[in-house]
């Protein structure tokens, strides 16, 4: 059945496809002999929300064709990553787990408003 688009349950370091999806991946829609670049991977609630959605014409009339149910991803496979590392603010020291957040809030930081506010007046 390898020459057959598939749902496959697949473990790599990457983010969903779906968009504003950050979650990582459990699932791949593809052929499992094909190239991986050529997969779309998604998270698991992604593909659970795919699979409910499905419209009735989509879905085989024929009774001899057997629906699968939808299989569980790979138990406790998350895929190698780094510790976890942690982030700083310089201005006031409120601790952040990504390089996104911290940006964000370094830029509203009311710490380093007060910071710029004195600089502004010695100078």
């Amino acid at each position: 059945m390898a020459e057959k688009c598939q749902i496959i349950p697949k473990t790599v370091f990457a983010s969903c496809e779906t968009y504003n999806c950050l979650k990582p991946v459990a699932w791949a829609i593809g052929r499992p002999d094909g190239p991986p670049q050529k997969l779309v991977y998604f998270c698991d609630q992604c593909v659970r929300d795919m699979v409910g959605s499905i419209p009735a014409e989509l879905l085989p009339k024929d009774e001899s064709v057997p629906i699968r149910e939808v299989p569980q991803p790979l138990p406790d496979a998350k895929p190698d990553t780094e510790p976890d590392k942690i982030y700083y603010c310089k201005y006031c020291g409120e601790e952040f787990d990504t390089p996104v957040k911290i940006a964000t809030h370094t830029r509203l930081c009311p710490a380093r408003k007060e910071i710029e506010n004195i600089e502004k007046e010695e100078g």
